[in-house]
């Protein structure tokens, strides 16, 4: 069975202002796949941070799905 890590990106979702429905969707539609999820991570709007996150995902896992932090505000910061 493939593994896979879900990183969701963004301050709101680490306040509590939504819920990380992208996260669950991801999960849900994974499982189908015969994917198991090992692990969902949220990470704040951080570039440096991030990226060491995101590397030590890319080690653990065969897939590594990302979402948010795309957003148009000053804090989303993934595109960079």
């Amino acid at each position: 069975m493939s593994q896979a890590q879900i990183v969701t990106i963004g301050q709101e979702l680490l306040r509590g202002d939504i819920s990380n429905s992208n996260a669950v969707y991801l999960a849900r539609e994974l499982s189908k796949c015969g994917i198991h999820v090992q692990q969902i991570i949220t990470l704040a709007d951080d570039v440096e941070s991030a990226s060491k996150q995101l590397k030590q995902c890319m080690i653990e896992a065969g897939v590594v799905i990302i979402t948010g932090g795309l957003g148009g505000t000053a804090d989303d910061v993934t595109r960079t």
